[in-house]
């Protein structure tokens, strides 16, 4: 074929390749079964490491771990994630684990009736993300790191941009601040501003929907 149709078949081998759309995991050259489980080599376990707790690409330290074949024990296997779960990269995938879990993760494309809610702008929007980060943050790198915590802390962190919405009479900055929710109202990610509302009407609150995902 001419130019053109050789450059479009190309492109097309390329992007339904199992290799361009997958983290492709050979093992060894010569693949032998340990107990019905194939061995990885040393590159594939820093992807593994690297994209299950940065959801990134491994770094230069990874990489040179792996070159060098320092991959092969628990110890160093442990000491590696160990490593990258102390990176601010790791507080960020998981933080956003939870958003992708309980689908807040769009919340800044969500629009709301402007009569009903006149100041849920990009601002708020963006506070309220934030705060779900370090609500996150706070419990599985600073706290007890207990599933329950998650789910029934009343602890949180409000700026000046939400403080409002919990009713909370101090002045706060433009800065996330530490705070104690009511005991009554509020506990843990299901009672945070970013689910609840990404999880309601446009003018109003949404029961039905909030109650549909918390069997997940």
């Amino acid at each position: 074929g001419d130019f053109d149709t050789s450059l479009r078949l190309m492109i097309e081998v390329v992007l339904q390749s199992p290799a361009f759309l997958y983290r492709w995991e050979l093992g060894p050259s010569s693949v032998q079964s340990i107990d019905g489980l194939v061995p990885l080599n040393n590159y594939e376990i820093a992807s593994r490491l690297s994209y299950f707790i940065w959801r990134s690409m491994p770094d230069q330290i990874l990489l040179t771990a792996a070159k060098e074949g320092k991959l092969n024990s628990k110890a160093q296997i442990e000491a590696q994630a160990r490593r990258l779960l102390s990176h601010e990269k790791a507080k960020a995938s998981v933080s956003r684990f939870f958003e992708y879990w309980l689908t807040y993760n769009d919340l800044s494309a969500i629009e709301k009736d402007v009569t009903t809610y006149p100041n849920f702008d990009a601002q708020l929007k963006a506070a309220m993300l934030d705060e779900s980060r370090a609500f996150v943050k706070s419990i599985i790198f600073d706290g007890d790191k207990q599933f329950q915590s998650l789910l029934s802390s009343t602890s949180s962190f409000v700026n000046s941009d939400l403080s409002d919405i919990y009713n909370i009479g101090a002045i706060f900055s433009e800065q996330l601040q530490p705070v104690r929710l009511s005991n009554d109202e509020r506990g843990g990610l299901l009672t945070l501003s970013a689910f609840l509302a990404d999880k309601g009407a446009a003018d109003g609150s949404n029961p039905a929907l909030r109650l549909s995902l918390i069997h997940i």
